[in-house]
């Protein structure tokens, strides 16, 4: 009896009962120009349709797990990473689309790279409500530096659909935390910058669709709840780090004044200040929160929303 070769990659596609938008994220998947590669859909207790649409997919790449009670997102990864056969994985979200040849470019990024080189990033296309279209494409984002808070909380392209990863790393780390409530990308891209270097790919290869958010109060909720595990994880990295450590906890107090607890804001606010007195955003919001209220904060936060979006614009087109 012969047994198949293994494929190249490993691509994990998770989802829950988003049938459309999981028929356009499989089909970019589906038609990368590399071929080589095995999809594991992990059907994580769909109810609409998908197990069907699945069943009578036809494409020997495709390989379907059904999980029968709903599960979160690192623990329906998890579960596809325990069943991979390829030295690379990928990780596609159910409403996101790949470009044609984003794993050609990562492969060859890779292969290209020294051998302590576990992770290759990508650029990406963000689609937001607005329909705002912000192409990411930092030249200087090879030098962050992933152990550093700002490395993490601020560049979007650690997001896990621009991942290939070499498969032995992750899973010796375990996988995905599934006790992080969001921001599991980031919380295991610390860990595998323990182990690996990071590479990037300075070009956008593929598009983050975030017009489907349902609820942003409960995603900003499950954010700061996230960050907050990440300190607790991982806060002694930045024991002599104060800046990175005193903008954890303005991130914490900006989520918490909107969309959570104010108080609980108030104190993380007053707690970067205590580390980095000089941190003037921290000191500005805490101000206008005092001042002008939520509607004040909400405000601040879009004009400073605005103002990133400016800067990445204009840096792409010069790029």
């Amino acid at each position: 009896m012969s047994i198949d070769p293994p494929p190249r990659v490993s691509v994990v596609l998770p989802t829950h009962n988003r049938l459309a938008l999981f028929q356009r994220a499989l089909a970019s998947v589906l038609a990368q120009t590399v071929s080589d590669i095995e999809v594991l859909v992990i059907d994580n207790a769909c109810t609409d349709g998908t197990s069907e649409y699945l069943a009578q997919i036809g494409d020997a790449r495709v390989r379907t797990v059904r999980l029968d009670t709903f599960s979160g997102v690192s623990e329906a990864r998890n579960a596809a990473i325990a069943l991979a056969r390829a030295e690379l994985l990928a990780f596609q979200d159910d409403d996101d689309i790949w470009l044609p040849d984003k794993l050609d470019k990562q492969i060859a990024c890779l292969d290209a790279s020294a051998d302590d080189v576990g992770l290759c990033l990508a650029g990406y296309i963000r689609l937001v409500p607005q329909g705002l279209r912000n192409c990411f494409r930092d030249q200087d984002f090879a030098e962050v530096d992933f152990s550093r808070v700002r490395g993490l909380i601020s560049m979007g392209a650690i997001a896990t659909p621009a991942w290939l990863v070499r498969t032995q790393l992750v899973r010796e780390l375990g996988g995905f935390d599934v006790l992080m409530p969001a921001r599991n990308d980031w919380e295991l891209a610390l860990r595998l910058s323990d182990v690996c270097r990071f590479v990037y790919l300075p070009e956008p290869l593929f598009i983050q669709d975030q017009r489907h958010v349902t609820s942003m109060a409960g995603n900003e909720q499950r954010v700061v709840a996230g960050v907050r595990r990440i300190l607790d994880k991982h806060g002694a990295r930045w024991a002599a780090q104060p800046s990175s450590l005193a903008y954890f906890h303005y991130v914490i107090g900006r989520y918490e004044l909107t969309c959570g607890d104010k108080q609980r804001g108030y104190d993380a606010l007053r707690k970067a200040l205590q580390i980095r007195p000089g941190l003037l955003a921290a000191r500005l919001l805490l101000l206008a929160s005092r001042v002008g209220g939520e509607s004040t904060v909400r405000q601040l936060r879009q004009w400073r929303q605005a103002l990133r979006r400016l800067h990445w614009s204009t840096k792409t087109h010069r790029g």
